[in-house]
């Protein structure tokens, strides 16, 4: 096999593994959840030379990431104020049968 052979090789394996891992949220036998996965697999992209490093930061949308800093911050004020709780208890108060 040539050089860029074994790069698209990794490249459909990294695919494979992270959306089976991604699918299940852990990796089995190991302590890596899916942000571990995700990060390991974008830096075997980057190492085996699949993607460029220029590539892969122009990939980066600052956009989406602040989004999702924010969604966790609200998120997580939600959780501590019990709003969560709140919406269970009334899902549960109000549901017609056990399977709703």
């Amino acid at each position: 096999m040539s050089g860029s052979d074994w790069s698209r090789a990794l490249a459909v394996a990294a695919f494979i593994g992270s959306y089976a891992a991604l699918g299940l949220g852990r990796v089995p036998g190991f302590r890596v959840d899916r942000t571990g996965v995700a990060i390991i697999c974008a830096t075997a992209m980057v190492v085996s030379g699949v993607i460029g490093w220029d590539e892969a930061v122009a990939s980066v949308d600052a956009h989406t990431l602040v989004l999702l800093f924010g969604m966790m911050i609200v998120t997580a004020y939600l959780r501590l104020s019990g709003f969560f709780c709140l919406v269970m208890a009334w899902a549960i108060r109000n549901a017609r049968t056990p399977l709703a």
